[in-house]
Formats: structure tokens, C-alpha cells, sequence
């Protein structure tokens, strides 16, 4: 599926694959690229999902957030407010910047919601569970996939009904090998899936991350650092890394048990 993926961030149709410009013209029309987008971060995971059971975060949230989740109902006296963007992405008249790009083998197994939800309303970790009923009544109509053409190719905005201005009234689910944008402010969900079976997942954010987290994460091989606060502490329970001399000792009743 990563290839997949990599043919669809370069563009899917040869046409699209096409330079715009000549090596003089794309020369001159370079911008150069902010320092904050320089290094990117691919999540890769690939396991056997239970029956009824979802591969990745169950319940809606946003990639950003403004408060750990060991920090819930803390808010006031851990910190002030500092949104941590994860991406961040915005999109004006057909162009994109930033973002997250995000993509499963797997149907209807990640649902969106075409919506942009303020930071002051987002909960420790990203929790917007709270906030369903709200975008319940704004997309009333069961998720449904995104239009495709006759070979199965997605056509038109993600957010609009098919050859119109009007936006979508239900959540975008997302389609096996279905290569999705969004911003670190949109809100989505990981769902059961219907049957037991393997599920590959692919999310590439493209710089802008205020935190890395170290106990969640695997460094670069080649040694290149996040452009990211480092974080070592467990971010569900807030606990330090264990000492290497626990570690030892883990080993030696792992062995004795």
C-alpha cells in the first residue's frame, strides 16, 4: 500500500504527473520552503483488527491539541492553553499547504467530518467525543463514500456533492488505498470494523509539530532529528521513561517468570 500511497501524493494520472513548468520557469517560480516543513512524519502500522474492535483511536478527535491526555481535567492547573499543531493545513482556492495526509487498505474504516473545529473546543489529546451531537445535527445523513468515475478514481472535492456548491451532510468515509488531506483541526474517528481481518495504515503529516513523543515513536535511522519539542513521558498516564536500570531488571523477571 505504500506505493500506492506515494503514487497518489505524486499524483495518480500521467497527466498530473506532468511538470507544470520547465526547469527555468519551476527555478523561478521555487518558494522556499519554511524550516518548520522541512522534516515530515510517517506513521506506518500494519496488525490483524478484531472483529468490532478499531486499528487506531476509536471516538472523534483532531491530530492537534491543546492538552495532553493525562492531563484531563487538569487544565487549569498543569498549564495554560498552547495549541501543539500536529500538521496544522489549510487549503484556499484549490491550494494546499501543510496538512496530513492519511490512508488504510481497508473500506469504510475511517470516517471524516468536513468541519474545522476551534482549538478552545478541543479537549486533552484532541478529544472531541463531546462534540458529536453538534456535528450530528450539521451532517444528519448516514457517512458515505467519496464520488468516483468509471475507473474508480475520485473526482471533485471531498466536501462538496457531486457537479455543486453545496457541502456534504454526512461524514466522508474513507475507501481502501484512498489517499485523504486534512487538517490537524478535523475532526475524525477510526472505526470497528465489520469482520476480523489485516489492516495496513498509512499518515504522513507534513511538518509544523509542536511536540514529538519519544515513548511513542521510532527515531530516524539516519539519525535526522523531529524539528519538534521532545517529549519522554508516556502521554496517556504522564509517566517518566523508565531508568535503564529498570529495564535490566524487567529483563531479569521476564526470564525468572
Amino acid at each position: 500500500m505504500i506505493k500506492v500511497c506515494r503514487n497518489n501524493l505524486r499524483g495518480c494520472r500521467d497527466e498530473q504527473r506532468k511538470p507544470k513548468y520547465s526547469v527555468g520557469q519551476a527555478k523561478a517560480q521555487a518558494t522556499p520552503m519554511p524550516e518548520d516543513m522541512r522534516i515530515a512524519y510517517l506513521t506506518v502500522q500494519e496488525s490483524v483488527v478484531n472483529e468490532g474492535e478499531s486499528q487506531r483511536r476509536s471516538g472523534l478527535h483532531t491530530e492537534g491539541f491543546a492538552y495532553l491526555p493525562f492531563e484531563a481535567g487538569k487544565q487549569e492547573c498543569v498549564r495554560e492553553r498552547v495549541w501543539e499543531p500536529w500538521g496544522y493545513g489549510d487549503a484556499l482556492h484549490g491550494e494546499f499547504t501543510g496538512g496530513i495526509f492519511m490512508a488504510s487498505d481497508v473500506d469504510d474504516s475511517t470516517h471524516v467530518y468536513n468541519c474545522r473545529v476551534p482549538e478552545i473546543l478541543v479537549g486533552a489529546g484532541g478529544d472531541v467525543e463531546h462534540l458529536r451531537p453538534i456535528l450530528n445535527e450539521i451532517m444528519p445523513l448516514s457517512a458515505e463514500a467519496r464520488y468516483e468515475d468509471g475507473a474508480g478514481d475520485t473526482i471533485g472535492s471531498a466536501h462538496l456533492i457531486e457537479g455543486g456548491v453545496q457541502r456534504v451532510l454526512w461524514p466522508i468515509s474513507l475507501q481502501a488505498e484512498q489517499l485523504f488531506w486534512m487538517t490537524d483541526h478535523t475532526p475524525h474517528e477510526s472505526r470497528p470494523l465489520e469482520k476480523g481481518q489485516h489492516r495496513c495504515y498509512f499518515r504522513l503529516v507534513t511538518g509544523r509539530v509542536g511536540a514529538w513523543f519519544a515513548a511513542h515513536s521510532t527515531p530516524n535511522p539516519l539519525g535526522t532529528q523531529p524539528n519538534a519539542r521532545i517529549i519522554t513521558h508516556d502521554k496517556f498516564t504522564g509517566k517518566p521513561p523508565p531508568a535503564k536500570g529498570d529495564f535490566k531488571e524487567e529483563a531479569s523477571a521476564a526470564a525468572a517468570a
